[in-house]
């Protein structure tokens, strides 16, 4: 009975484990590039999408799960020209979405931690590394950061160019704001 009673009384001096909760999340994606003339920046919007977090204030991590989309045609960078080049670039007429997936992933609530992503741009899908941070979670708000870089060469992308002289690096640098409203 002594060891009930004092197992009770650990489990009610442990701090509360905060449940497993839902978001509808939506990310809000800044991407950037060079060519050899200039750099160009852009962004887009996301589908809204289902986000699955725990907070575990024992540990001072958040974990989570999300798959996203993103339309290709809601990618813009003010640039009409460029913007052709990159729609077609990315295959938007066959290929009218983008992937993304976070599986199952704990990152400290108050700092940055590392995430394995699953992207799938056109028929390509790779694991890419990922950086999440600046976790807030303000009543029935969350918000975090998600930074990670895109070669083009890797999902098999040839990236425009300008008369063969003006040509797009490869790597794109992508980072997402991501707010959600708790269910």
């Amino acid at each position: 009975m002594n060891r009930i009673l004092s197992l009770l009384c650990l489990f009610l001096l442990l701090p509360p484990r905060s449940p497993a909760g839902t978001a509808e999340t939506t990310a809000f994606i800044a991407f950037q590039g060079t060519s050899t003339l200039h750099s160009f920046e852009g962004t887009a919007v996301s589908r809204p999408f289902l986000l699955t977090f725990e907070e575990i204030p024992e540990t001072g991590q958040v974990r989570l799960s999300a798959a996203a989309a993103l339309n290709v045609s809601a990618m813009s960078t003010a640039h009409k020209k460029r913007d052709k080049n990159m729609l077609e670039m990315l295959g938007q007429k066959e290929f009218e979405l983008i992937y993304g997936t976070l599986p199952e992933t704990a990152f400290p609530i108050s700092g940055r931690g590392g995430a394995r992503l699953r992207l799938r741009i056109r028929d390509t899908e790779l694991p890419v590394d990922a950086v999440l941070s600046n976790w807030k979670r303000d009543g029935n708000q969350i918000r975090f950061d998600l930074a990670f870089p895109v070669s083009l060469a890797a999902f098999g992308l040839e990236p425009p160019s300008v008369l063969g002289v003006i040509r797009v690096g490869d790597t794109v640098t992508v980072t997402c704001e991501m707010e959600g409203t708790c269910q």
